[in-house]
């Protein structure tokens, strides 16, 4: 029986300020880890914006969304936003969703 990753997360370190990208289905079980990748990555670049890139996420639950805004009001910046998303992100959205 194969299973599917509900969510990956893919982090790129090379890069200033770093990537995180999450792909598939983000739940409120991944908002732990999320959070404290975000803590880490921001430590590890002394306090750079972390940047969580989108463009490959499948869907997210409502614990999930709050997740990320959790992590925008924390300082990082979400990019390649999908659609779907930003409807439910209010249209004057702060700096922090791209």
């Amino acid at each position: 029986m194969v299973s599917e990753v509900d969510c990956r997360f893919d982090i790129d370190r090379g890069t200033v300020p770093p990537i995180i990208r999450l792909a598939g289905r983000f739940t409120g079980a991944h908002v732990p880890d999320l959070l404290a990748l975000s803590e880490e990555l921001r430590q590890d670049a002394l306090d750079a914006t972390v940047q969580i890139d989108l463009s490959e996420l499948v869907s997210t639950d409502t614990v999930g969304f709050e997740g990320l805004r959790r992590v925008v009001n924390d300082g990082a910046v979400l990019i390649n936003v999908p659609p779907y998303l930003l409807m439910r992100l209010d249209p004057t959205a702060p700096l922090g969703f791209r």
